[in-house]
């Protein structure tokens, strides 16, 4: 495992959220562990691999919906 020591500071980050109505239990992701592009001949590499994860607070709204109406809150 490669680590590296980087200065202390604020991250921004850009979350997707998907929304999996009905699951029970959902398939833990899968992340690739890889260099692409790593011979002499390349200039740039991309360098793939699972980062720290990150905590957040997450706030679920929650609505009825109608069948005479798309969403009421």
């Amino acid at each position: 495992m490669a680590k590296a020591p980087f200065n202390p500071g604020s991250d921004r980050i850009f979350i997707n959220a998907y929304i999996y109505n009905g699951k029970k239990d959902l398939k833990p992701p899968s992340f690739e562990n890889k260099i692409e592009n790593n011979g002499n001949m390349y200039l740039q590499k991309r360098l793939l691999w699972q980062s720290e994860p990150y905590t957040f607070d997450v706030i679920r709204w929650m609505c009825h919906i109608k069948a005479t109406v798309n969403q009421v809150l």
